[in-house]
């Protein structure tokens, strides 16, 4: 912008005509004698993707909260690809190793019990904990 107080001083060096944007921003200055100052010099900098992998990790029970075991989980991410789990004998599932920044599909299946939501949208911006499951039998 024209606010010399608020605006982005750094050019890239990839392309110093261009703009300010870019892997390599650099603010080009010259100093001044003893006791000079100038605070209009700045860069601003917004945080990226991580580069973190997320888990998604949680419980299959019981209506009256007993953990099941040998439940089968597959989480399906966007590309097709297809994560299987099997529950703990406390009940518990986790997968882990997923690149952050996608949607995936969570499906719980039995063939003993039967689950209201057997099937949810899980958003992999970060890990998630407590997706849990509670069968209806």
């Amino acid at each position: 912008g024209d606010d010399d107080s608020s605006d982005s001083d750094a050019v890239n060096v990839n392309n110093p005509l261009g703009s300010p944007a870019g892997t390599f921003p650099v603010v080009a200055l010259t100093t001044g004698p003893a006791g000079a100052n100038n605070h209009t010099f700045d860069v601003g900098f917004r945080p990226g993707v991580t580069a973190a992998d997320a888990t998604v990790e949680g419980r299959v029970t019981t209506a009256d909260g007993r953990g099941i075991r040998n439940i089968q989980l597959t989480l399906t991410l966007g590309d097709g690809t297809m994560l299987r789990a099997i529950s703990s004998s406390f009940g518990y599932y986790r997968f882990e190793g997923i690149e952050a920044g996608q949607s995936a599909v969570l499906t719980v299946r039995s063939k003993r019990f039967s689950f209201a939501n057997s099937t949810i949208l899980v958003d992999l911006g970060d890990s998630l904990t407590g997706v849990d499951f509670v069968a209806e039998n």
